[in-house]
């Protein structure tokens, strides 16, 4: 049994599923139980020999960390895999553990995908982001953008002020990009974002026609 512990966000989660990917190729008989934020754990619902999706919302105090390990420590673990601090990991009885260190002050930046192939010492080949798909999921997604014009994606959000672009140049962006003259010029918009997200997809949603959007902000 392994256990994966990942990122709240989908950005991050998404560039440490590689790992996943590498460990079922490399034990096909893993079983696995994923924990990661609500809104990611969808995206592992496919994952091969996946026993459960634990969705770990945040608590005061911290308590959602002393609820999970309550969850968790009955089980005796083959390998931990915790991207989210040193506590949970610890306290877990395992054979194995491979557990992300604080950034030191000071040091270089790194990208996380390169940050997630360290853990398991795979930085000089380091696993790209993947996802597993069913049949029911590929689906689903035909159905929300299947097509045969091309999709330009936008996520005009982030999770705080400081990492998001301003509105109004995604909406230039995208407008240049579809313009009759540009060379997405028979695209389909596709706008992507969490509930709390809308206010700065308007602004976007804005430039094309309604039958040229594909509005999935909040869903």
């Amino acid at each position: 049994p392994i256990l994966f512990v990942t990122s709240s966000r989908i950005g991050d989660a998404v560039l440490t599923s590689g790992l996943i990917q590498r460990l079922v190729e490399e034990i096909p008989d893993a079983s696995f139980t994923i924990v990661a934020g609500p809104l990611a754990t969808p995206l592992f619902r496919d994952t091969p020999g996946l026993e459960r999706v634990i969705p770990l919302e945040k608590e005061k105090r911290g308590m959602h960390w002393f609820k999970l390990w309550r969850q968790l420590r009955g089980r005796r673990w083959g390998l931990v895999v915790d991207f989210r601090g040193p506590l949970l990991g610890r306290l877990l009885a395992t054979k194995r553990r491979a557990i992300r260190k604080p950034n030191e002050i000071g040091a270089a930046p790194v990208h996380k995908v390169i940050e997630a192939a360290k853990l398991l010492r795979l930085e000089a080949d380091p696993p790209a982001p993947f996802l597993f798909t069913s049949a029911e999921t590929e689906a689903a997604a035909e159905a929300l953008v299947g097509g045969a014009a091309p999709i330009l994606a936008i996520a005009p959000a982030a999770n705080w002020v400081g990492k998001t672009w301003p509105a109004e140049r995604f909406a230039v962006v995208a407008a240049e990009l579809m313009a009759p003259n540009g060379p997405l010029s028979n695209a389909r918009l596709l706008l992507l974002g969490g509930p709390d997200d809308r206010w700065a997809a308007e602004a976007v949603r804005r430039v094309i026609s309604r039958d040229r959007l594909i509005d999935l902000v909040g869903k």
